[in-house]
């Protein structure tokens, strides 16, 4: 900008030195009228648009003249008007919706993920933020204030109830049920291995033996061996059949017993007192144990530590920025794979980026006030100089050619008139 400003008074200055020689040798060449009407206008223009220019920021030679120092004096003014415009039409609540479905947010947003860099600037922003939260709940008055929160929200958990509240919504959504058969099929796959077999064998015989032990003349009565048969293969094989049994038939009574028992024991939850006091029992015993409490934090204390150092290893040397790169790749292919869900992350923006932005517009255009308010007067000239100086600077220079031009111009149209 130094460099235009240089150059339009270097125009300003060849248009008075342009003018005082026309004059000076006035006499000594014809026409030299033409080149004083030029120059004269020249220097005209130029001037007035040097002091308009001027004027736009500061005093013109530190004149404080009026109606100058215009942005300087009006600032707040300038800038209460440009936070209004810019709420009033970028912020509207019309403008943005239009802008968000002209806008594929979702396809933006995943050719961004799919550049590696971008995928490294994002595991390590989410690494950064981790590090941050560690470190603010390590120091004493946080971690005091957490406890202290926490502690005094989970006395007032309704433990019965929440209990009973999950166990109905998987009931209602029939999931115990699939949950159910995962369990059957998992202990038929273990009851079918050989090592688990003789495991359980060795167990039944050690009850059975413990129950059955006989004496005869005083003497105990070893039925050992009898016991294991019967628990190899007696018990084991019945125990898996009911097992498949139960898996195949979705009306088994067993089935049906255990919804009936678990639709009892959710009402409990909301009915039955000796119940909710055992379960307010539970929850006074975990929040009011001194040494479960040191056991939590202690735990609490080793966790954090090693997840902390973890985090302060650079790189693919730390396992939590490696899971959070690998989890940003999966989530990127995934996304790359459904379009449903492209389609649900652009509805979404739809439908609450709108409503998002016209709240808060009040908010963002009064932080606009603010921010300009704090700001001196010579820090927004320089911002506004930084951004149009240059242009005005040519209207300087344009102010003295065109000028030139028009006293050139005016002068022939004089002369031509007055030899008519």
């Amino acid at each position: 900008m130094r460099n235009h400003k240089r150059l339009a008074s270097i125009s300003l200055v060849a248009a008075l030195l342009l003018y005082s020689a026309s004059i000076y040798w006035g006499d000594l060449f014809p026409y030299m009228d033409y080149l004083t009407a030029f120059a004269e206008a020249a220097l005209i223009g130029g001037m007035a648009d040097w002091f308009a220019v001027t004027a736009l920021f500061r005093h013109p030679l530190g004149l404080k003249i009026p109606h100058t120092a215009i942005i300087a004096r009006n600032k707040s003014r300038i800038g209460h008007s440009l936070s209004t415009f810019i709420r009033s039409n970028f912020l509207s609540k019309t403008y943005v919706h239009s802008s968000i479905k002209q806008t594929d947010i979702a396809e933006h947003w995943l050719n961004w993920l799919r550049k590696p860099h971008n995928q490294h600037v994002l595991a390590s922003a989410l690494t950064r933020g981790a590090t941050f939260v560690l470190r603010s709940l390590d120091e004493r008055g946080a971690r005091a204030f957490f406890e202290a929160t926490l502690t005094h929200y989970a006395k007032r958990v309704d433990l019965a109830g929440l209990f009973g509240r999950v166990l109905g919504a998987l009931k209602a959504d029939n999931q115990h049920q699939a949950l159910l058969d995962d369990t059957l099929d998992r202990a038929a796959r273990w009851l079918e291995s050989p090592v688990h077999q003789r495991w359980l064998k060795r167990q039944l015989t050690q009850v059975i033996f413990r129950l059955i032990n006989p004496k005869l003349f005083g003497r105990e009565i070893s039925l050992n061996r009898f016991a294991g048969w019967l628990a190899n293969e007696r018990i084991i094989e019945r125990l898996s059949e009911l097992l498949t049994a139960v898996s195949n038939d979705a009306n088994h009574p067993v089935r049906q017993q255990l919804d009936h028992q678990l639709s009892q024991f959710i009402e409990r939850t909301r009915t039955d007192p000796a119940l909710i006091a055992r379960f307010d029992r539970v929850r006074e015993e975990l929040t009011d144990n001194p040494h479960m409490q040191r056991y939590i934090q202690t735990l609490w204390t080793r966790l954090t530590q090693s997840w902390q150092a973890d985090l302060e290893k650079d790189g693919d040397d730390s396992a939590s920025y490696r899971m959070a790169r690998d989890f940003i790749a999966h989530y990127t292919r995934v996304l790359s794979d459904a379009p449903e869900a492209r389609r649900w992350i652009n509805d979404q923006a739809l439908i609450l980026l709108p409503d998002l932005v016209d709240k808060n517009s009040d908010r963002i255009d009064a932080y606009i006030r603010r921010y300009i308010d704090q700001l001196s007067s010579d820090d927004v000239v320089e911002q506004i100089e930084k951004n149009v100086g240059n242009d005005l600077q040519y209207i300087r220079i344009n102010g003295t050619l065109v000028g030139g031009l028009v006293g050139l111009a005016l002068h022939a149209a004089t002369q031509l008139i007055s030899s008519l």
